[in-house]
């Protein structure tokens, strides 16, 4: 015989950005699993590229320049039918790329509202990441434990509610608050647990005040937490985008990544490490200079680093080794003029390199020393520290 599929369940049209009509969504009557079921995806209806209320809710989040972002059905008809007539909610799953560029043609700021427990958190941090790396401005909007938008603003009422938006927090810095209360590390730990949200945010404007607001709240000095940030991600594993906020004398967003990258008169990054060489080979009378500015030790590929140790000592290198040969792929800039400029270039990357390095043994040292209560080797540690920092590049 003939099943209903949605028997006993209140009935949610599901409509596209066009308002046609593509699906439903039922919600059982009497709590019975599932609780929420959606109708099968078709060729005109998957979860993922849809938003509830969206239809509905696109000139407000245009006329207001953000959205309501909030978890289920009752929650978007509930806040439109107290006026927060901006509120859409996603159709079960975690945002997608899709359902982010749908809001991000619309407006530039997005407000989570949803749940105060734990399920409700988790599901907001699992979504929040591509509206970030979007560009967004992401707010957070807590509820009291235990209450959703619809019941929330049927006990408590449109102004209770609209204080709660109007009260958010940029996700970032709830993240921090909600570490610091929960009182499980130091404030380093803490910092190192704000890396992953730090590295999502695209804007670095954006990020550096979210760094300010983190430095501020742990009373800690702001270079310390972008060095320690900027340390993280040299790590192998850890977030390859380049940086945008550089330590004191670390690279910019168009410096060294990896081995290093200058620009040598191209549009494109090149390898610092078989650029240099190559000029080396080419201009042996810049050999002295290199000498003087760049060690061995700053090497991080061994061939390239016995090549650069052959020229140093003057025995020179034979065109048929590999590691000579891996360098005809870099070609150099044409002048004499551009030669020297990307020798100069060359020499800033290693220069912060060699400060990098300083400075994360110093931020460890720092760390061992606060931890331990020793002010002399603080001291000492911090005025290397400061020392190193203020090295000039040529």
């Amino acid at each position: 015989g003939v099943y209903d599929r949605f028997r006993n369940r209140i009935i949610f049209p599901i409509v596209d950005a066009s308002g046609r009509t593509i699906a439903f969504g039922g919600r059982s009557m009497d709590d019975s699993p599932p609780k929420y079921l959606n109708s099968p995806e078709t060729a005109i209806y998957k979860k993922g590229d849809h938003l509830y209320g969206l239809y509905q809710a696109r000139e407000a989040i245009r006329r207001r320049g953000a959205a309501l972002l909030v978890e289920g059905y009752f929650d978007v008809i509930g806040a439109h039918a107290a006026g927060f007539d901006h509120a859409v909610a996603t159709l079960g799953t975690a945002l997608t790329t899709r359902q982010v560029g749908q809001l991000r043609r619309m407006a530039p700021d997005v407000v989570f509202v949803y749940d105060g427990d734990a399920a409700g958190l988790r599901a907001m941090r699992s979504s929040a990441g591509l509206l970030l790396e979007s560009g967004a401005a992401v707010n957070v909007a807590v509820l009291p434990e235990g209450e959703d938008p619809d019941s929330f603003l049927q006990k408590e009422g449109p102004d209770a509610f609209g204080k709660a938006v109007g009260s958010s927090i940029r996700l970032a810095d709830f993240v921090l608050e909600s570490l610091i209360q929960e009182k499980r590390g130091s404030s380093a730990w803490i910092v190192e647990q704000m890396f992953s949200i730090w590295d999502q945010i695209a804007n670095p404007i954006e990020r550096g005040e979210r760094i300010r607001r983190a430095a501020e709240r742990l009373d800690i000095r702001e270079e310390w937490i972008i060095e320690a940030w900027h340390a993280s991600r040299q790590k192998p594993g850890g977030p390859g985008r380049p940086s945008a906020i550089s330590p004191p004398g670390g690279p910019s967003a168009h410096g060294e990544a990896g081995q290093g990258s200058v620009r040598g008169g191209s549009k494109m990054p090149v390898r610092v490490e078989p650029l240099f060489l190559q000029i080396l080979l080419m201009r042996p009378d810049l050999i002295p200079t290199a000498r003087d500015r760049v060690s061995p030790d700053l090497w991080e590929d061994a061939a390239l680093r016995a090549a650069y140790s052959g020229l140093l000592e003057g025995g020179g290198h034979d065109a048929s080794d590999p590691a000579v040969g891996r360098l005809l792929v870099v070609d150099l800039p044409g002048t004499p003029e551009q030669v020297e400029a990307a020798f100069q270039d060359c020499i800033r990357v290693f220069v912060r390199r060699r400060q990098r390095i300083a400075q994360r043994r110093l931020y460890g040292e720092i760390r061992k020393a606060e931890s331990s209560g020793d002010p002399e080797a603080l001291k000492t540690s911090l005025r290397e520290h400061m020392k190193v920092s203020k090295e000039t590049c040529p």
